[in-house]
């Protein structure tokens, strides 16, 4: 046992990771495509999620990827965050507008997504959505968001 794990150990690679690695390229195809079949079918769900109930978030689909853009400009006003960022910025811990928006999600939503100026400009009234989960975990994600803009 031990003459195995010396041949794929090295101080900076973990061992069940090279383990782990090569067992997924040698074997891994049918579950790579069923996979990338199932995000596809998120992005599809998700697009069309907003479509029917938050038209006004403009939904970006990124290629290659389970990271979606979602533009959250009118939304990001109706919560008020232009006020609340300005506010901050004589704290100590000042915000930016989409940092205020990923709080307020994170608190009366449940639903945490990563603002989009973490990934350079352009982001900007941005969120970053991970749709590699279950559509049952998107939807009920989307749901939250969904009811507590309906209730601004």
């Amino acid at each position: 046992y031990q003459a195995r794990v010396n041949v794929n150990h090295r101080a900076d690679i973990n061992t069940l990771g090279v383990v782990a690695n090569t067992a997924a390229y040698q074997h891994g195809q049918e579950w790579t495509d069923q996979l990338l079949t199932y995000i596809d079918g998120n992005h599809a769900f998700v697009e069309q999620y907003l479509k029917e109930n938050l038209p006004e978030v403009v939904y970006t689909k990124a290629q290659g990827t389970f990271l979606s853009w979602l533009h959250f400009g009118e939304i990001m006003d109706e919560v008020g965050v232009v006020g609340k960022a300005a506010a901050s910025q004589n704290s100590a811990t000042p915000q930016t507008e989409t940092q205020v928006f990923e709080s307020w999600l994170v608190e009366r939503c449940g639903v945490q997504l990563n603002e989009g100026m973490d990934y350079g400009k352009g982001g900007e009234r941005c969120m970053r959505m991970n749709i590699g989960t279950s559509r049952q975990l998107l939807k009920l994600a989307l749901d939250n968001i969904s009811e507590e803009v309906r209730s601004v």
